[in-house]
């Protein structure tokens, strides 16, 4: 068994729009373990004024659409159409799209006003039932095409499974590369499917553990910038980055950030001599405030949603557990109690599941459980998977995986039933994900 800074440093290597029309939302069938998927056809977007650069960024929308609805395995992208653009500008002929099996039909207009905004009238139909589903204008730059394609794309996923979307929302994450013979870590900000990333540290230090506020607009990170491993807040609006120190000549460590709901607080573990605790800092004041006094290693803690409780992993029993800690009264209970060692716990934006990490027996699983630790259930088996994180509407969980190839690691999204795994396309070799709340930019 390892001791001292040898077992603390073995626990960190594992957490490295106008609406006209609504209607109900369509029935979606699950039979067998599997998803029913709905056939649904977007069709080109009809213009008045043909103009090849906006003509070659309709397409692009189009693309993004039906790419983001593909990949929740909930819909079927349709190839064939029933009727040209020109002849579905404000309704389909029901009767034609009969015999193809479409089950929706998503059409749309545009146009470009003098004022260079674009104007987008989409419509969502139900073929099977005949009827129209939702008729929404959008009004955007030309510059936030992608977003205008997830908006859309939430919209229509909502109208179907009645639940929100996920699509317009954000994900950052450790992008690992080699400059020569120096590896360099760097966070990447990107949409939810992997465009528009952005590089937001230069790679001259090591980064860690990323986590965005509740609002979207600051990332709270580990990075190696001062010499010591400290917590860094990056506000992302204005280029302001701060760092946790109590005192100047602060050597201690302090890594595995979490933000409160409120996003006034900042909770970490706090290294100090061979032990690891749980600390906050208030984001106005940056006074800290202690919150486990134990001799042992606590680490990876999170907020529940309701900002009563959190979630952390501890090896005060001999392996690495979970356990939830009731802030007012200071309660602390074991919630896991499985076989092996459990760490990076997560919750739902509900707060009634819990996502974790799982080492046993020379594997690493993706596991799920109540948020009292009962119905525990392990969802994904790799060489290594880790960092589990569920996505804005709750349906999804994102995590990252090395295959143990040699190749770079992946970030996978996987529905919460464990019966869809895609992986998210990244430049980088890819580890430590975060995923933002919806419409946050």
């Amino acid at each position: 068994m390892c001791h001292g800074w040898q077992k603390f440093f073995a626990v960190l290597a594992v957490l490295s729009l106008t609406s006209f029309a609504v209607a109900a939302p369509l029935e979606i069938r699950i039979t067998g373990g599997e998803i029913q998927s709905t056939s649904i056809a977007i069709t080109p977007f009809y213009t008045a004024i043909s103009a090849p650069k906006e003509e070659k960024m309709m397409t692009n929308v189009r693309r993004v659409i039906e790419n983001d609805l593909v990949s929740s395995g909930v819909f079927k992208a349709k190839k064939k159409f029933a009727q040209k653009p020109d002849q579905m500008r404000f309704a389909v002929q029901f009767k034609d799209w009969h015999p193809l099996s479409v089950n929706v039909v998503a059409t749309g207009n545009y146009r470009r006003e003098t004022n260079g905004k674009l104007v987008v009238d989409f419509f969502l139909w139900d073929i099977l039932a005949e009827r129209q589903i939702f008729a929404k204008e959008y009004v955007v730059v030309a510059e936030n095409w992608r977003r205008l394609a997830h908006v859309i794309a939430d919209d229509i996923y909502k109208s179907i499974t009645g639940t929100p979307g996920y699509f317009d929302s954000r994900i950052v994450y450790v992008a690992t590369d080699k400059v020569g013979e120096r590896i360099r870590k760097r966070l990447i900000l990107m949409d939810s499917d992997g465009g528009s990333a952005k590089i937001l540290t230069s790679g001259k230090y090591f980064v860690l553990t990323p986590h965005f506020s509740s609002d979207g607009d600051k990332i709270a990170y580990l990075s190696y910038e001062r010499g010591v491993p400290t917590v860094y807040v990056d506000d992302l609006n204005t280029g302001k980055v701060i760092y946790l120190a109590r005192r100047n000549r602060d050597k201690s460590m302090k890594y595995a950030p979490h933000f409160s709901p409120d996003g006034k607080t900042l909770i970490f573990a706090y290294a100090l001599g061979n032990v690891s605790n749980i600390w906050t800092m208030d984001l106005k004041t940056y006074v800290f405030k202690q919150i486990t006094r134990d001799p042992y290693i606590d680490t990876s803690p999170s907020f529940a949603p309701d900002g009563r409780s959190i979630v952390f992993s501890s090896d005060r029993n001999g392996s690495l557990q979970l356990y939830r800690l009731y802030l007012q009264s200071g309660v602390v209970d074991r919630i896991s109690h499985g076989k092996g060692s459990y760490s990076t716990p997560a919750w739902s934006p509900k707060g009634d599941k819990i996502v974790f990490t799982k080492q046993l027996s020379g594997s690493f699983y993706i596991g799920i459980m109540d948020s009292d630790g009962s119905n525990e259930k392990l969802l994904s088996h790799s060489f290594l998977d880790e960092g589990p994180v569920f996505s804005p509407n709750g349906q999804f969980i994102l995590f990252s995986r090395d295959t143990g190839k040699g190749k770079k690691r992946h970030l996978m999204i996987m529905d919460i039933k464990g019966r869809m795994l895609h992986v998210l396309p990244t430049q980088y070799s890819a580890t430590d994900p975060d995923w933002s709340s919806i419409n946050l930019r």
